[in-house]
């Protein structure tokens, strides 16, 4: 199947549309193995939950990319290795791969000390940034 880039881009905002849907959906940041899709429940409690609302997601201007920034504090302290997009329910939409910068993740997770880690602490204030592809 191959769609056009109106219908990638399309299918972009529905997929955020579903994240906000019931009154804003969160970033739920996790450590330990990803589940295997987004209706399994994770392992472990979120090391962080960061609400979610439209201004945390622009559509690229002419690509089929939406990116993600958005601050938030953590719960607890650890090292993220995979995020939940979850609806205002919590129902899982999107699983994505969590890690510092450069480690190739796709939701990039910074401490804001300098120089970065991929360590978070309890109640430190974090930075997720990402750029999602169409799925």
């Amino acid at each position: 199947m191959s769609l056009s880039l109106a219908a990638r881009r399309a299918r972009l905002v529905t997929v955020r549309d579903l994240i906000l849907a019931s009154d804003g959906g969160s970033l739920l940041l996790l450590d330990g193995p990803m589940a295997s899709n987004p209706g399994e429940a994770p392992s472990g409690s979120p090391l962080a939950i960061i609400a979610l609302d439209v201004e945390s997601f622009a559509l690229h201007e002419t690509l089929d990319i939406l990116l993600l920034s958005v601050v938030g504090n953590a719960a607890t302290s650890g090292q993220p290795t995979w995020g939940r997009f979850v609806d205002g329910d919590g129902v899982g939409v999107y699983d994505v791969t969590a890690g510092p910068p450069g480690s190739g993740a796709q939701a990039i997770v910074s401490d804001d000390d300098n120089p970065t880690s991929a360590q978070i602490w309890t109640g430190g204030q974090l930075t997720v940034t990402g750029t999602f592809a169409e799925p």
